[in-house]
């Protein structure tokens, strides 16, 4: 297949990006400056020896691991309240920077911050957890959100290291390093504030942002769109043809199929874990959601300051 010149040298371009976030990783490593790392739900998905390559990075100096899967429930949570607030407005998760860089100015899209952002907002401002964050991402284009806006024009880095499923699997490979050889590491929950983010209630039992606000708002018209094509097609809808809120993602399949994972680990459908969940699994989300109410901003988890 032929590359054309212009194609060619954005290739090169994000290549070189890819690499040097690796190499700027791991170079941050060797100064004992505290780093935390974010990791994926791909990230388990597609890698079965995953807990052994979080030992390898145990063992560089990475001082804990959280998931970003239970953070959807704040990421949930805020649009809740958004749509009960505003009953005729449309909403577009942010849940995909693929989305937001490929349409940026239609409907509500970016109003709330993607559960990756949650997470990191949640640890640094309401547990306190200092230093540099890192990703372990299932997509190549993360970086581009890690950077948010705050009061005052100023910006904020959230997140500083964007390193892929493949960036992971080519760097063992090229050191030749063997996971097999450390010891297995959890990612550690963080309980506090009477919530304990082990697990969640949201996308990590439902699948996405859209079934989990559905299971307690039943009227609530959602829609999930898997890849560019389909997302265009709702784009150029008429604004009556548009549900309330939409999920779309860049990639068919979803994060698990980014492009940060390597062709032959990618999966092949967006997962819709539950459609039919139980009262007590609502009841507890919505306790989950008044909790949030008491305990967050809603402010610390939006773009629209």
């Amino acid at each position: 297949m032929n590359i054309s010149g212009k194609n060619l040298r954005k290739k090169e371009k994000l290549e070189t990006k890819k690499q040097k976030d690796m190499t700027a990783f791991l170079s941050y490593l060797k100064t004992g400056e505290p780093v935390t790392a974010l990791v994926a739900p791909a990230a388990w998905s597609v890698l079965p020896d995953f807990p052994k390559i979080l030992g390898v990075f145990r063992a560089l100096g990475v001082r804990v691991f959280f998931p970003v899967l239970p953070y959807a429930d704040i990421t949930a949570w805020a649009y809740y309240r958004f749509l009960k607030e505003a009953e005729k407005e449309t909403f577009i998760s942010s849940a995909c920077v693929g989305i937001r860089r490929n349409f940026p100015d239609t409907g509500r899209i970016g109003t709330v911050y993607s559960p990756l952002l949650c997470a990191a907002r949640y640890l640094k401002t309401y547990r306190g957890i200092r230093g540099r964050f890192a990703f372990f991402s299932p997509c190549d284009q993360k970086r581009f959100e890690f950077t948010v806006p705050r009061e005052h024009k100023r910006e904020e880095a959230l997140v500083h290291f964007n390193i892929t499923i493949a960036d992971l699997s080519e760097w063992l490979a090229s050191e030749g390093i063997d996971a097999e050889a450390y010891p297995a590491v959890k990612a550690d929950g963080i309980a506090g504030d009477g919530i304990d983010f082990t697990r969640g209630l949201t996308v990590a039992y439902f699948g996405t942002i859209s079934a989990a606000l559905s299971a307690v708002s039943p009227d609530l018209e959602c829609a999930v769109a898997e890849g560019l094509a389909e997302a265009r097609r709702f784009y150029r809808a008429e604004s009556l043809g548009r549900p309330r809120f939409f999920e779309p993602y860049a990639c068919v399949g979803g994060c698990a199929n980014g492009s940060g994972v390597p062709a032959f680990l990618r999966k092949k459908t967006l997962e819709n874990r539950m459609n039919t969940p139980s009262n007590e699994v609502k009841a507890a989300l919505l306790e989950r959601f008044t909790h949030f109410d008491r305990m967050l901003d809603i402010r610390d988890f939006c773009y629209d300051r």
